[in-house]
């Protein structure tokens, strides 16, 4: 399905120079995948009473208290709500995060007055994935925090 959406957009751009909207979210849920494949957000059945149309863009971070590693990405319409908490993941990139360890991999989002991380994490090195809970659409971002305990969750691959 992501690759017919993005032979679409390709098509679109080509044949009339339109934008792409965003793909339709509701309440029978769904995933959103950024253009670059490296974020997603998961929206459970449920989480959303209405249909929204969720665009994911890649940001500027902005002033942050911790390292962003690789693109923020913005997800919209910033504040939308979910009824129950949906699931962030970036992927992880060697090269971008060489040199940090698992605990100080974490996920943050964009509030009014700043970043915050989010809940849960999880990091599973065996997919290469770093994700958390999020109750509202934002801004996110995968962070290096010096503070390892974060109340984060590490999933460490089997057998290590």
């Amino acid at each position: 399905m992501a690759r017919l959406t993005k032979m679409l957009f390709v098509a679109c751009v080509l044949a009339t120079g339109c934008d792409l909207a965003g793909e339709t979210m509701g309440p029978r849920g769904g995933t959103v995948v950024s253009e670059d494949g490296r974020f997603s957000l998961e929206i459970a059945p449920g989480a959303l009473d209405h249909d929204v149309e969720v665009t994911i863009a890649t940001v500027a971070c902005g002033a942050m208290d911790q390292t962003a590693l690789g693109s923020c990405y913005e997800v919209g319409p910033r504040g939308t709500a979910f009824l129950f908490p949906a699931r962030v993941t970036f992927e992880l990139d060697a090269d971008g995060v060489a040199g940090v360890t698992v605990d100080h991999l974490a996920l943050s989002g964009r509030r009014e007055h700043g970043w915050d991380l989010l809940a849960d994490r999880a990091v599973d090195l065996e997919d290469g994935t770093v994700s958390a809970s999020a109750l509202y659409l934002s801004s996110f971002a995968l962070v290096s925090v010096e503070d390892a305990h974060h109340g984060a969750a590490t999933r460490e691959p089997a057998g290590e």
